[in-house]
């Protein structure tokens, strides 16, 4: 993409050769025996003339082409220093200057904007020569004000019509979100999912508690806890002072620093229950003893030693999360009246049902030794009555269709094939989906093992360098990377099981996000 010269022209010709230049990207260097020119090589065709015109002689020296470079890079450093020195002082004038006009700037920006929000608004009117008519979503609280403003407008020539929401297909009506600022994280992630449904419950807070407990206890470390509060209090700090409009186009954003915080504090929580600190378990854990489980070195007075035991609190640990999910989802379908999927859908009661007594069983069986399943008629009557009360699904809905005077008429062959088919289905989703929803939640002890794992190989590595400067060395480095490294992987399985494990079972995010008109969106 560049080409370098290294050379000198006939008679000396160089400051018009430099004046010829300026039409072109170029950096010139004179030396006392010529000078190293930098260009361009797409502007090769109309450049190369132009040397040859006055007569430009290529330096065969290999010391002053090696030079060159050197030369190059030390004035294009300079020349950048002070370009960037030139746009900060223009930064700064031009904010000096617009503080100096600030109320007469902000009137003209306040009447643009109303233009452009009239045109937005008119765009939407259907109208005849006479009569204007237009419609839209306002909260309930602000009807009155926007009627009387409208009556004022038309003096009193208006007809008004309001619709309540609950009229409406929820699908259609906007949701205004009930912003909580010190949760701004947790609800982008949610936003980045989808905007809920209408009248659902908006999960921010469940998936605030879910993914930091997630996320404690894949990263339970009180050090490298700290450390990732510090990174994201340094950065809000440096936002507060600089102003939020700074951190656009940076690696960590707003959001993300609050994150930071809040990963820091769930760390540093669970380090101390873990007595991790660093890598190193420096102070008695308070629940487990994660470095005694992986160094074959057990506390009799902690209360879990052993790694089957946090498998088994992580298996429980999703077993509530998924519970949680289907439980919101008994709600959401409630205030949506759909008794049908309330009833009878995979994630309604009826999936609940045999998801409760399929735990039953599990636990039942793992208690046994894994020898049997629990004694008595009631686990496998609970589990058949269950699948067979959804045989009723697609014959009832087909009955509510016809009452509705919805769908087509099926025969009785084409209904039974349809029930069989949709309930076999249903029966594999259910089973081999909680199951898998279940067992997907064994990657937060994984990921809490090999967090754990790799500390202890770092202190391994230190020994083995003597201790010292070099076994300092090692572990922060060791550190480093863990925190980089394993507090992403921490981070990215936990938004997974929050999205895959957790908002599959009552999350429909069907909603549009209400956008007033305004000078400020």
């Amino acid at each position: 993409y560049l080409d370098i010269r290294v050379g000198r022209t006939e008679g000396g010709q160089i400051e018009t050769l430099k004046s010829r230049l300026t039409s072109y990207a170029h950096v010139l260097i004179e030396r006392s025996n010529g000078a190293i020119v930098l260009t361009l090589r797409r502007d090769g065709s109309q450049i190369t003339p132009l040397f040859d015109k006055f007569g430009w002689i290529e330096s065969v020296k290999v010391s002053q082409q090696r030079l060159a470079l050197k030369d190059l890079i030390s004035e294009m450093e300079q020349i950048t220093a002070k370009l960037r020195k030139e746009s900060d002082q223009i930064k700064v004038d031009l904010s000096n200057r617009i503080k100096l006009d600030e109320s007469v700037l902000e009137d003209m920006w306040c009447n643009i904007r109303m233009h452009e929000l009239i045109g937005q608004v008119e765009s939407n009117f259907s109208q005849t020569r006479n009569t204007v008519i237009f419609s839209g979503w306002v909260p309930k609280h602000m009807s009155s004000r926007l009627e009387e403003v409208i009556r004022t407008a038309c003096a009193g020539q208006c007809v008004i019509e309001w619709i309540d929401s609950s009229q409406m297909p929820r699908q259609e009506v906007p949701v205004a979100v009930q912003q909580i600022p010190v949760l701004s994280p947790f609800q982008k992630m949610v936003d980045n999912y989808h905007i809920p449904e209408y009248g659902t419950i908006n999960p921010t807070i469940f998936v605030t508690i879910t993914y930091l407990a997630m996320f404690g206890l894949m990263f339970g470390d009180a050090g490298q806890g700290l450390v990732i509060m510090l990174i994201g209090l340094f950065k809000l700090w440096k936002y507060k002072k600089n102003g939020e409009a700074s951190a656009q186009g940076k690696m960590i954003s707003v959001n993300l620093s609050r994150l930071f915080v809040f990963l820091g504090a769930a760390s540093i929580i669970t380090g101390i229950l873990f007595g991790s600190y660093f890598g190193y378990p420096l102070i008695k854990p308070l629940w487990f003893d994660y470095h005694g489980a992986i160094m074959g070195s057990h506390d009799s007075q902690v209360v879990a030693r052993d790694v089957y035991w946090v498998l088994g609190v992580t298996i429980k640990f999703g077993i509530i999360v998924i519970s949680l999910g289907l439980i919101l989802n008994w709600i959401n379908l409630a205030r949506k009246k759909d008794w049908m999927r309330l009833f009878l859908d995979k994630n309604g009661i009826v999936g609940g049902w045999i998801f409760a007594v399929g735990t039953y069983g599990a636990f039942s069986f793992v208690k046994s030794g894994y020898k049997s399943f629990p004694e008595g008629l009631f686990f496998p009557i609970a589990i058949a009555v269950a699948v067979c009360v959804l045989l009723l699904k697609v014959p009832l809905y087909h009955v509510l269709q016809r009452k509705n005077h919805a769908g087509e008429r099926k025969t009785i062959g084409a209904l039974i094939m349809d029930s069989v088919m949709e309930w076999v289905v249903d029966v594999l989703e259910i089973f081999s989906g909680f199951l898998a929803n279940t067992l997907s939640f064994m990657r937060v002890a994984g990921l809490g093992i090999a967090h754990v794992s790799l500390m202890v190989a770092f202190m391994n590595m230190a020994e083995l360098a003597g201790g010292g400067i070099f076994g300092v060395l090692i572990m922060i480095v060791g550190n480093a990377l863990v925190i980089a490294l394993e507090g992403l992987s921490a981070g990215i399985q936990s938004l997974r099981l929050n999205y895959y494990e957790f908002f599959s079972k009552y999350y429909t995010g069907k909603g549009f996000a209400y956008h007033p008109v305004a000078l400020h969106p």
